[in-house]
């Protein structure tokens, strides 16, 4: 038996048996229970909303990546190079943790990306 078991043990055989009446070192356990949870879980989505920014920079600097195509660099070159810049600024400042910036510049990589990727698919006649 370990010793707060024991000294709970002790605690509850130094008082008499009351329906809904605990000894003190239980009360006080009891009392604190609630601070307790309301800083864990305080504590917990503090951790979750501290995590987002490095999280959802990474997953647009991936998806800006992808935005790539064979062709994008010679039918569409002002929107190719630009998402290339976007995204090479967005992995500089997802190096130096500054998750916001990188953020905004992850979406603009990926925007201009995707709109190389219609314009480089699209046929000559039609641009």
């Amino acid at each position: 038996m370990g010793l707060c078991a024991r000294r709970v043990a002790s605690e509850v055989n130094r008082f008499p048996a009351r329906q809904g009446a605990f000894p003190p070192i239980c009360e006080v356990a009891v009392k604190k229970l609630p601070v307790a949870c309301v800083l864990g879980v305080a504590l917990g989505l503090w951790v979750i909303f501290l995590a987002c920014g490095p999280v959802e920079s990474t997953h647009l600097i991936l998806q800006a990546d992808t935005t790539k195509t064979a062709e994008a660099d010679k039918k569409s070159p002002y929107e190719f190079t630009a998402a290339e810049q976007y995204l090479h600024k967005a992995r500089e400042k997802w190096g130096t943790s500054d998750f916001e910036y990188s953020i905004d510049y992850a979406r603009k990589s990926k925007t201009l990306g995707e709109k190389a990727k219609e314009r480089s698919l699209k046929p000559e006649e039609e641009r």
